[in-house]
């Protein structure tokens, strides 16, 4: 798939340089931790040597020593970058979601992982900005998602993503101001709750061009660019010059959960 803009990576950079400001961490994190991140770096490697020096990921070190991992001021992991890297084995966050962290960020745009985005992602509780994008990710988007709540910004744009959006998507994610879901093969309509005026008011970023969406766009989304919305020939109405057929222009129920995917 396509792969992410260099100008994207910018928030990244910055979000970094924030969580830098944390003073030297203390202690490493216990066994409890280490071992599930280690078998999550397994999964994306597929058992294959880390393709850089001195990575540092392995059973002996300070896991707050490994590339790509930040720490807080008590040794808590709360952020990890893994961009750019070559990787392609699997996002495996049954083990990294059950794990006793306080993971905040995590980036792993423009790689080449694939399989599913699993739905113990919404173990991840604490996630507040999560970037998947420009990888070869396939499935539906697990109907768990929305019970990220803290999340902030969510790009999974440039994969191979399918099914419907989850219903009550953003009813529940009350924080979000970014989505980006752009160049996937998404269908179904767009959740009737998008048309929330909270989520008109506080969304600063909003893509789901070129994907397989039908029906209405949702009424107060003239806000929008066009260009959000565009590369979906069964989307129709404002913002879009493209008129509504009487079929269509009933209000689209919402799209169908994927509780269970």
């Amino acid at each position: 798939m396509a792969r992410i803009p260099n100008w994207v990576v910018v928030p990244i950079s910055t979000l970094l340089l924030l969580l830098l400001t944390f003073p030297p961490p203390s202690h490493s994190e216990t066994e409890d931790v280490r071992l599930p991140l280690l078998q999550f770096m397994k999964f994306l490697t597929r058992g294959r040597t880390i393709p850089l020096p001195n990575f540092g990921w392995n059973e002996t070190s300070d896991p707050c020593s490994w590339t790509g991992v930040t720490c807080d001021s008590e040794s808590r992991i709360v952020a990890i970058f893994l961009q750019g890297l070559g990787l392609s084995g699997h996002l495996e966050t049954r083990g990294l979601c059950s794990a006793q962290l306080s993971l905040r960020v995590l980036v792993l745009t423009n790689n080449s992982l694939v399989g599913p985005l699993q739905p113990e992602i919404a173990n991840c509780a604490n996630l507040t900005h999560l970037f998947l994008g420009g990888n070869q990710l396939q499935g539906p988007v697990p109907g768990s998602l929305p019970l990220l709540t803290k999340l902030r910004r969510l790009v999974i744009a440039d994969n191979s993503f399918d099914g419907a959006l989850p219903r009550g998507m953003w009813g529940k994610m009350s924080s979000l101001v970014e989505f980006r879901a752009d160049n996937n093969r998404i269908g179904g309509e767009l959740p009737g709750d998008l048309a929330m005026p909270n989520l008109l008011g506080r969304m600063a970023w909003f893509d789901v061009s070129n994907n397989r969406l039908v029906g209405q766009i949702p009424s107060g989304f003239a806000n929008f660019s066009a260009s959000s919305f565009a590369g979906n020939p069964g989307l129709c109405g404002p913002p879009l010059s493209v008129a509504c057929s009487p079929a269509s222009a009933a209000s689209p129920a919402p799209g169908p959960s994927n509780h269970g995917n």
